[in-house]
């Protein structure tokens, strides 16, 4: 069975790649899609699993739903500071010119 899941990795691996060489100027949709599709395996496979394991609620709201939010959360926010800090060092260091 191991030799079955292994072959199985192998195939998709060599697909990603076969795909990647092929799409190079759509790359931006494989990578949306692939990324929407991990969402909806951790939306619709895991996340409920993770709920019925924990099992704690927090003000009537399962524990694991307010990490997942949270997080999320921490990592929207991560990004958008991390977004604004570029900026503000590029316009403090003049490193693009301003347009009129």
């Amino acid at each position: 069975m191991a030799v079955f899941v292994a072959l199985g990795a192998f195939l998709m691996t060599l697909a990603g790649g076969w795909v990647a060489q092929r799409v190079s100027d759509r790359r931006h949709l494989v990578l949306g899609f692939a990324g929407g599709l991990m969402l909806g395996v951790v939306g619709l496979d895991l996340l409920p699993e993770a709920i019925a394991a924990a099992g704690g609620l927090v003000f009537g709201v399962p524990a694991a739903l307010l990490l997942f939010v949270g997080g999320f959360l921490v990592a929207h926010l991560w990004s958008g500071c991390s977004r604004y800090a570029r900026r503000r060092t590029a316009r403090a260091t003049n490193a693009c010119p301003r347009s009129a």
